[in-house]
């Protein structure tokens, strides 16, 4: 189980630092994004790790996403980043739709993050 949670959240960290990669060559409209193996491909290989792990993390410790209000919580939001994410990259029609959906997507991802630190769904606000 150790091994599977260091998956996931390696997995969770390279996702994002991708993420932020993409973003920034959606910003200087660099031909990278236009290549489907450092577009699509690793993205991904990446995120289906990341799922593929984060499902069977719940499955093991029988954690249920609508019995455990934070984990509901983390996937409504992945939903979200997704779909923030998909705009920002590659649906976006104008420099500063895709420069919204971005950063939004960005506070999304620390959103998630703060709720599966703290098991919250308050996420960071737990801290204060």
């Amino acid at each position: 189980m150790i091994l599977l949670k260091n998956i996931h959240l390696i997995s969770v960290g390279i996702s994002f630092v991708y993420f932020l990669i993409r973003g920034y060559w959606m910003l200087v409209e660099a031909r990278w994004l236009q290549r489907k193996i450092w577009a699509r491909m690793i993205p991904d290989a990446v995120d289906t790790a990341l799922l593929t792990s984060g499902v069977f993390l719940a499955l093991l410790t029988e954690q249920n996403p609508t019995d455990e209000v934070w984990l509901g919580a983390k996937l409504i939001a992945l939903l979200v980043y997704i779909v923030l994410g998909s705009v920002a990259i590659k649906r976006g029609k104008t420099l500063r739709v895709r420069l919204i959906s971005f950063a939004l997507a960005c506070l999304t991802y620390v959103y998630m993050l703060g709720v599966a630190i703290q098991r919250d769904v308050a996420s960071w606000l737990v801290m204060l």
